[in-house]
């Protein structure tokens, strides 16, 4: 665990190789008051299973439902930090809530491999008038 300051903008965490461990990828972070980001790592060579984080632009939070390869949840108030769940690999859909005044994106499909870190960005818009 590790705690910074920073002033407010837009950052790229990239976590660093720990032996045994596989890496998780780079993650972009935008702080405006404050935010978390959460990097998972698993057993180098043990693990079968991959990791996705959906990530939320527009609103403040949102919520986000994944669905595929046996798995169908809602992750309630995803932000522009992430929120990532582990899963087997396959091929996933995942749809963005309306939080208004922002309209969700378009679903999204994804296909995990095993092993694989991928992060989404669903990226809202302004609800029209």
């Amino acid at each position: 665990s590790e705690t910074l300051t920073v002033d407010p903008g837009t950052y790229t965490l990239t976590p660093q190789p720990v032996d045994g461990w596989d890496t998780p990828g780079a993650r972009q972070l935008g702080v405006t008051g404050g935010g978390e980001v959460t990097f998972t790592y698993q057993p180098a060579g043990q693990a079968t299973r991959a990791v996705l984080t959906v990530l939320v632009t527009g609103p403040a939070s949102a919520d986000v439902r994944v669905q595929g390869a046996g798995y169908d949840q809602i992750l309630t108030g995803v932000t522009s930090a992430g929120r990532s769940v582990t899963l087997e690999p396959g091929t996933y859909t995942v749809t963005g809530v309306d939080a208004l005044p922002w309209r969700a994106p378009t679903v999204q499909t994804v296909t995990l491999n095993v092993r694989q870190t991928l992060d989404l960005s669903l990226n809202y818009g302004q609800a029209q008038p």
